[in-house]
């Protein structure tokens, strides 16, 4: 094939080709340089970045420990209420019991020590169960108020002050149960409980005898109760009661006592009787003078001796 273009035409093309891939080539380097603006690092986004690296397993750790703190907290709750109610329930008591035993109701109050005997021996343990709750969630506190001053510190929490507030609370709680161990490990009777011993009183009057009137409950049928200073019983048949008790004969219930040995009663549905002292006492509605004449002298016997904690004395006929 024959060549139509003359050599001057051919050269000038030739350097056209050169120049031009020259050019791109330069283009593409300067590209490769210089980013664009959407390409340079930005330092704001930079720093959060770091910062919620650094803050996000505090937070997790801190809001794991205030789940574990209410929960503990919750179990301490429980364990004062525990406390709180038995408690209440011996001061009660306690106070009802004073009141027999410093008006001379020794009867009375000699039945109420066995309860309070009980109330008493229940505290100690539901105080050392308060104890154990209240340290078990000073523990946690005190590390969840660590995590917020490591939190603080680092910028991830603004702390108010409220979980040391808090902490310090909790241990002065615990110092006041603490503090109740020594009270409750000995025993709740003062000089004046302890003179109301039988066993002491008989020392200074070993013939004596303690005349207590008392019933039995013979029968019972349904939802029947005797209530006993504050305490209520659900009766029983071969139960004692006493003087002052209360027989409760709820509806649709029956119940009979064998009244001081002298004779069978029976107590109908919706009734409420108080055991009367025989010797004090008027006869109750329906039982006969008769009966009740007879019941006083079962118990009071043509010589007979009373006992009380401070003296002796005796009557005859």
């Amino acid at each position: 094939m024959t060549n139509n273009l003359s050599p001057g035409v051919a050269t000038r093309a030739s350097n056209l080709s050169t120049a031009t891939v020259v050019a791109l080539a330069m283009l593409t380097m300067a590209t490769a340089v210089t980013p664009s603006a959407a390409q340079q690092p930005d330092p704001a986004a930079a720093a959060a970045a770091a910062h919620k690296a650094k803050c996000d397993p505090q937070v997790a750790a801190v809001r794991a420990l205030e789940a574990q703190d209410k929960e503990a907290l919750s179990r301490a709750q429980a364990a004062h209420k525990r406390f709180n109610d038995t408690a209440g329930r011996y001061d009660q008591t306690y106070t009802a019991y004073v009141k027999f035993r410093d008006s001379g109701d020794h009867l009375r109050a000699w039945q109420m020590v066995p309860t309070i005997d009980g109330l008493w021996a229940r505290l100690r343990p539901l105080n050392e169960e308060l104890i154990a709750a209240r340290s078990a969630r000073a523990s946690i506190t005190r590390q969840l108020c660590a995590g917020i001053s490591r939190g603080t510190a680092d910028g991830c929490f603004t702390s108010n002050g409220s979980c040391t507030e808090s902490l310090q609370k909790q241990i002065t709680t615990i110092g006041n149960s603490s503090s109740r161990r020594a009270r409750l490990a000995g025993t709740w009777k003062t000089a004046a409980d302890e003179k109301l011993n039988p066993a002491n009183a008989a020392k200074g009057c070993p013939i004596a005898k303690t005349i207590a009137p008392s019933a039995t409950v013979t029968f019972v049928s349904g939802r029947v109760f005797v209530t006993r200073g504050v305490r209520t019983l659900p009766a029983a048949t071969g139960m004692t009661v006493h003087p002052g008790d209360v027989v409760a004969v709820e509806e649709g219930s029956q119940a009979s006592l064998n009244l001081f040995n002298g004779g069978i009663m029976k107590i109908s549905e919706k009734t409420k009787f108080e055991i009367p002292n025989p010797v004090t006492a008027p006869p109750p509605p329906g039982i006969s003078a008769n009966l009740w004449a007879k019941a006083k002298q079962l118990i009071q016997g043509e010589s007979f001796e009373i006992k009380t904690p401070t003296a002796c004395t005796g009557s005859r006929g």
